[in-house]
């Protein structure tokens, strides 16, 4: 495909980068030019599954800057911004987890005081 009409396909998402999360930013930049998970997760430089990975949200921790660069220059993105929209979906990712782990911990403390109270 010439690189003029790659270039248009990615231009909407480019001017409205805001409405995007991370995952559903890279996935849209994906279809929009045809390419399959696999092809651009070997010219963005990662692992055969990365870019699976990260468009269904699976990590947990802020990815490699290598990786986000090679993103970034796949998709003619800008860093900082492909950086800043990891950023936000690991911060809510780490607060849904923590919330997860609060409600666990407080369905535990609710089933020792059941237990308890049932013994006497």
């Amino acid at each position: 495909m010439p690189l003029d009409i790659l270039e248009k396909a990615l231009e909407p998402i480019r001017n409205n980068l805001e409405s995007y999360t991370f995952s559903k930013l890279i996935r849209a930049c994906r279809e929009a030019i045809g390419m399959k998970r696999i092809k651009a997760s070997e010219l963005a430089g990662m692992p055969m599954d990365g870019i699976q990975h990260m468009e269904n949200g699976l990590f947990v921790r802020m990815i490699k800057d290598s990786y986000i660069e090679g993103i970034s220059n796949l998709f003619g993105l800008p860093f900082s911004e492909v950086k800043n929209k990891v950023k936000e979906q690991v911060e809510k990712i780490e607060k849904r987890r923590k919330v997860k782990v609060n409600c666990e911990k407080h369905e535990e403390e609710d089933e020792i005081q059941f237990l308890l109270e049932r013994e006497k």
